[in-house]
């Protein structure tokens, strides 16, 4: 019903409600800030004291992941499909349709291909679902009807020139090594005025760590130590694998460290940095929308070079390969 109610108030009263909702969030996250340099002026700084402000903080703040999230692909999949392979937030950046419906189109780091065939089904003439890791690959290819399935890297795309009419990426170049090659080969597989469709969720913002569902606190990284808590995270996997949970992860999973493993790591590259390497490979930037209300409600706050991240949020934007290309 308050859902029902939301979606029929004018986006301006919605954009304020949600900014209103986040200062309330700002201060419960400046009480924990507060609270963390007391426990460690007290009790000193180490994993024991540490915990204890983990546990502090995920007191103070809801889950956004439930941990029967990741029991399995299936599950996972099954939990993100209804909400977050919904195209919806896209049509910030204009019309939906107008890359998907009649094009061949390219999901450039598929997961577990919910996007894929969410495009499919609105219409592309094709979807081909790129996945790095082969055993995702091999679901989506048992899973999704209709998509054609190639495992390969983003830096090294295992297609002809221009072989794409539009291109999809749902927070994917965070991860990515190396951002600059890959952003040279969408563009060398696009065809001339397609577009390119992606989101960035950098590391700053406050759910960038990735860290899910064991720390959900925002903006943990200014709390506590990523070492920290990287061990937290995985004493908690590898304790629910051990009565079956947590599948999603290969088994005894252990990061040290945000740029360690291959589901968790992270380029840390900035929002600022990703918009210099996309000028610098020839793109045009046609749209580019936050998901920060409150950023978007009073804009010199993401311009305030001290929290600018914060006020920011995932960023999405909608690319143009120049027609002269």
């Amino acid at each position: 019903m308050r859902k029902l109610l939301r979606e029929k108030l004018p986006p301006s009263v919605r954009t304020f409600l949600s900014a209103f909702r986040d200062l309330f969030t700002i201060f419960k996250w400046c009480l924990l800030k507060v609270s963390s340099v007391f426990v460690y002026r007290v009790s000193g700084i180490s994993y024991e004291t540490s915990l204890s402000v983990i546990k502090l903080g995920n007191t103070l703040f809801s889950r956004n992941y439930p941990d029967e999230m990741y029991a399995d692909y299936e599950s996972y999949y099954s939990y993100v499909t209804p909400v977050d392979a919904s195209l919806s937030v896209y049509g910030h950046l204009g019309d939906i349709d107008e890359w998907i419906k009649g094009k061949e189109v390219l999901d450039l780091g598929a997961g577990l291909g919910q996007y894929s065939e969410s495009i499919l089904n609105r219409g592309a003439t094709s979807v081909t679902a790129l996945e790095y890791q082969k055993c995702k690959a091999d679901w989506i290819q048992q899973r999704a009807q209709g998509v054609r399935v190639v495992q390969g890297s983003a830096s090294e795309l295992p297609f002809e020139d221009s072989s794409f009419d539009s291109i999809f990426s749902h927070t994917v170049f965070e991860h990515l090594p190396d951002v600059k090659q890959a952003l040279l080969e969408a563009h060398r597989v696009l065809r001339p005025s397609g577009q390119f469709v992606l989101s960035f969720n950098y590391l700053s913002h406050r759910g960038g760590h990735h860290l899910f569902p064991y720390i959900h606190f925002p903006w943990p990284l200014n709390i506590v130590s990523e070492q920290y808590l990287c061990r937290y995270w995985s004493e908690e996997v590898q304790r629910a694998q051990q009565t079956g949970g947590m599948c999603f992860y290969e088994d005894g999973v252990s990061i040290s460290g945000l740029s360690a493993g291959e589901e968790i790591h992270l380029n840390r590259m900035e929002y600022q940095d990703f918009e210099r390497e996309v000028l610098d490979t020839g793109w045009f930037q046609a749209a580019r929308w936050s998901s920060e209300s409150w950023g978007r409600l009073w804009p010199w706050l993401a311009k305030s070079s001290s929290i600018r991240h914060a006020a920011t949020g995932t960023v999405y934007y909608r690319l143009k390969k120049p027609t002269n290309d």
